[in-house]
């Protein structure tokens, strides 16, 4: 039997660069990409098709690329701009790459100068934050607006996506459920913009699930929107910087850190149940084995008090290293034999052994041993009982 050949190989592969385009925005669909991603993919790949005289993406080489780079630059488009195209393309590249659509153009983003923005000045930001004269209620909300991106440093999409029930005048926090990396944070509200936020909230009538700053018809701004309040708003005050953006880099600025270092100041995850926790003032309680780790009130309670109590017992009881634990639902002996640690652990009628035999590590403490043991096994520290029989008795009988 004869065998078959496959035809026209190259042809199938040849698919027109608007047929790939619109494959690869339906796979970032199916990847449930955020709309604005989408929309940045889109843009940029549609400006791509009409710039390019190409019909299939076979015919896109780093010779067409690269004539695409000297066109942008001609015409006197800014690195900064012509690299956020390029970060687009190379995502779509990487894409017709993996399915065999081209080849591997290497595309690399130009050098550019970094630059400094200049942030806003002292004078600047006191004739913005003055309170306002106007009986007009879009100035009274752009002016609560400006104050919160200066107190908090938030982005624009995450400031028109905050609703009145998120904020917590009573435990001074404010939920911030839309962020760029999609994962939600808990921020303090300091004295001052609680103020402010609480005198703008008398100007109209509102309901818990109205957005804080909504637009007149209490519908939700876009940022566009947003940009083009605060752009008139500034103007309106004798400050001709209009960006949204730079009052994050006036935050970071007048604190002298990054705004990932302040976002961490201001926000842990608990490492133990995974819940947000506060660091106002007072850090939370740092857990005694790892002091990057936190943990919240709950926990500390619940598992980090026991476990310091049961290591400081350790510590105290026996010299040579030799324990017998009674827990819960669980027994666990611990020795020191020659120079490696013997471990069991056993139910809680010390009848069938559920796991036994060296520690790896044999130059770590017992304390060590016995943390890692109860994490295996998923041991709670919360009771405990050092018995009193001979270690070595006591293993010769559970091996036995």
């Amino acid at each position: 039997m004869s065998r078959r050949k496959i035809k026209q190989v190259d042809a199938i592969r040849q698919k027109t660069l608007e047929t790939v385009i619109e494959e690869f925005l339906r796979h970032c669909r199916l990847k449930n990409l955020s709309p604005r991603t989408l929309e940045y993919y889109e843009e940029d790949l549609s400006y791509f098709q009409r710039s390019v005289p190409v019909e299939s993406v076979r015919e896109v080489t780093r010779e067409v690329m690269e004539d695409f780079i000297d066109h942008e630059m001609q015409k006197g488009n800014r690195i900064t701009a012509i690299n956020t195209r390029l970060r687009g393309l190379r995502v779509f590249f990487r894409f017709c790459e993996e399915r065999e659509y081209m080849g591997d153009i290497c595309l690399k983003l130009l050098k550019e100068d970094e630059t400094i923005k200049e942030p806003y000045t002292d004078a600047e930001l006191q004739r913005l934050l003055k309170q306002p004269e106007s009986d007009k209620w879009t100035e009274w909300r752009n002016w609560a607006a400006v104050n919160t991106f200066l107190a908090t440093g938030i982005r624009a999409n995450t400031l028109v996506n905050i609703r009145i029930c998120d904020v917590d005048f009573e435990h001074e926090i404010i939920i911030l459920k839309k962020l760029k990396n999609r994962k939600q944070q808990i921020i303090p509200l300091s004295t001052s913009l609680k103020a402010v936020l609480e005198l703008n909230l008398q100007l109209w009538d509102w309901e818990s699930e109205y957005n804080l700053f909504p637009t007149s018809s209490n519908s939700q701004m876009t940022v566009h929107a947003l940009e083009t309040a605060v752009r008139h708003f500034n103007i309106g005050r004798g400050v001709t910087k209009t960006s949204l953006h730079l009052f994050r880099h006036t935050l970071t600025y007048r604190r002298n850190r990054s705004m990932k270092g302040i976002e961490k100041r201001y926000t842990y995850k608990c490492s133990i149940c995974g819940k947000p926790i506060m660091g106002l003032g007072n850090d939370p309680r740092p857990i005694k084995e790892n002091k990057n780790d936190w943990c919240c009130d709950e926990c500390d309670k619940a598992y980090v008090q026991p476990t310091r109590r049961l290591f400081d017992c350790l510590n105290t009881y026996d010299r040579n290293n030799n324990v017998i634990l009674r827990f819960d639902n669980f027994y666990m002996g611990v020795r020191r034999r020659f120079d490696c640690w013997e471990y069991w652990v056993s139910d809680d009628n010390c009848a069938d052994n559920i796991d036994e035999g060296v520690y790896d590590n044999s130059f770590a403490p017992l304390t060590h041993v016995i943390k890692d043991l109860m994490d295996k096994h998923h041991i709670s520290p919360s009771g405990f009982e050092l018995l009193e029989p001979d270690p070595y008795l006591m293993f010769e009988y559970v091996y036995n």
